[in-house]
């Protein structure tokens, strides 16, 4: 007789198709629970008695999705249990990713998105400028380490920070910026995302002593800006003071794509240049 919970019977090939649902829809499931797009953060995630720890979420992928928590895991994405079981339904089929994609918006509802407006007519709005497509397309310009220029509109002294573009959620992008003020350094998390023929970039340092934001002119919109190399294009920034408490910075901006070096990864290659513009 054997001790110990018995194990779950699990559907066969529903934790690939997992893995690609929850990346299709911006999600981590990870151990920082802080961050918008983690699935604890989402009311009906709760609601339906999905993994609360990320161990588990991590065994559903890897060894299938248990049947016992099939249908929630659907009700969740607002898909056929179907799309979840059917072996003849690849992960990576168009017909996978259309049902996905679908509830994007559903899901959208129970948090407010990373930008003013969360009733169902922006949230339609904000996917038709920030569909898969189009993000995917950004990030393939866009991602990689660049040097941001900074120049305060009053001061003829210009700045120097690093922003590290690393991740496509599927409908807007992250990064990780670095910036050294005087002798203070400071850490930033990024959001990018498209508006009509502009891109804008909210940001916060993760002292949450800082929140601001950029915008600059959107590279798929302009051949000129595409097609420059390396790639670079002017940004116009505001954000709360880091010296005054009255007046917010205002500042103008130009960035320049680096070439990461063959053998370096993305991120090693950030934290080097981190540490040049620190000294």
């Amino acid at each position: 007789m054997s001790l110990g919970r018995p194990h779950k019977k699990r559907v066969p090939g529903s934790g690939e198709k997992l893995l690609h649902a929850l990346k299709l829809c911006g999600l981590s499931w990870d151990a920082r629970r802080r961050t918008a797009s983690h699935v604890l953060n989402f009311k009906r995630w709760r609601e339906l008695g999905l993994p609360r720890s990320s161990n588990t979420i991590i065994e559903d992928i890897k060894n299938g999705i248990p049947r016992d928590r099939l249908v929630h895991y659907s009700k969740f994405f607002d898909v056929d249990p179907m799309i979840f079981a059917n072996g003849d339904i690849s992960p990576s089929s168009k017909e996978f990713e259309y049902e996905v994609l679908q509830s994007r918006r559903k899901i959208s509802l129970d948090v407010s998105l990373p930008v003013l407006g969360i009733e169902k007519s922006f949230c339609n709005a904000y996917y038709e400028q920030n569909d898969f497509t189009k993000i995917s397309k950004l990030y393939a310009i866009l991602s990689g380490v660049h040097m941001l220029y900074l120049k305060e509109l009053h001061s003829d002294i210009i700045y120097r920070s690093v922003i590290n573009v690393y991740n496509n959620s599927g409908s807007h992008l992250f990064a990780d910026g670095h910036l050294t003020y005087f002798n203070a350094a400071f850490s930033f998390k990024c959001l990018i995302y498209k508006w009509n023929t502009f891109l804008h970039v909210n940001y916060y340092s993760v002292d949450y002593s800082i929140i601001g934001y950029m915008i600059a002119q959107d590279p798929l919109c302009s051949p000129y800006i595409s097609s420059s190399f390396p790639l670079s294009f002017k940004l116009y920034g505001i954000s709360n003071s880091i010296t005054s408490s009255a007046v917010p910075d205002i500042f103008l901006g130009l960035t320049e794509k680096y070439n990461i070096p063959l053998d370096m990864s993305q991120h090693a290659f950030y934290a080097r240049v981190c540490e040049e513009v620190s000294e």
